[in-house]
């Protein structure tokens, strides 16, 4: 089973004050961007793994692979030091958290030196990116009829919107672009399964979520 879901939050118990942002939304487009550019590998057989900061009594202890779950419980984590932090240098603490302990989770069971290598190859990708990510969402992207407008759908993924979704119309007649935000900026949510299939349909683009609702809808 291929790793596909990264969480990184603060364990039960800790409390984060509430005039800092929640720890959460500070990872929350890190293990995205990571996830989304690692290749196809089976840490432990688990399709998410959760790492739990700051676990009281616990260090560095593995609940491994429970119905394709794993969580990683790391005790020894100081948030004040954290929160003191520059934005990047924030992001290169969990980039580097979560390279050295999917590294840790991964040799309890396994020793290919060829995974080893991309859970490492893939922390050093995200820190190219500038921990920045713009995804075009292929399945969405429309053409009218006439073929005079295109529809596109980013992801957006960094320290700024923390996950955003924008549409951009891009309009062929006179090359201008309209965009529009598809979720509050900044949001920390994935909304993948929010934002599943679309149409267009009397001059309008539409899409629809797991449940056939309407789920963003603009003129075009």
């Amino acid at each position: 089973m291929n790793l596909n879901t990264l969480i990184l939050q603060e364990s039960e118990g800790i409390k984060i004050s509430k005039d800092k942002i929640p720890f959460r939304w500070l990872t929350h487009h890190v293990s995205e961007i990571y996830i989304n550019l690692l290749p196809k590998i089976n840490i432990n057989n688990s399709s998410k793994i959760v790492i739990e900061f700051g676990a009281p009594g616990i260090n560095e202890y593995v609940v491994d692979s429970v119905l394709g779950c794993s969580n990683i419980f790391i005790e020894n984590f100081d948030f004040d030091k954290f929160y003191s932090l520059s934005t990047h240098e924030r992001n290169l603490v969990l980039i580097n958290e979560i390279k050295n302990n999917l590294i840790s989770i991964y040799q309890r069971r396994n020793s290919n030196i060829q995974d080893v290598q991309s859970i490492i190859s893939t922390a050093d990708k995200v820190i190219e990116t500038g921990f920045n990510l713009d995804i075009k969402i292929s399945k969405l992207q429309k053409t009218t009829e006439d073929k005079t407008k295109k529809i596109e759908i980013h992801r957006i993924l960094n320290s700024v919107v923390g996950e955003a979704w924008k549409c951009v119309v891009l309009n062929r007649k006179d090359s201008s672009i309209k965009e529009k935000w598809m979720t509050e900026v900044p949001d920390f949510l994935d909304r993948t399964d929010f934002f599943k299939k679309s149409k267009i349909q009397n001059n309008f683009y539409m899409i629809y979520g797991n449940t056939d609702r309407v789920t963003f809808k603009i003129e075009i």
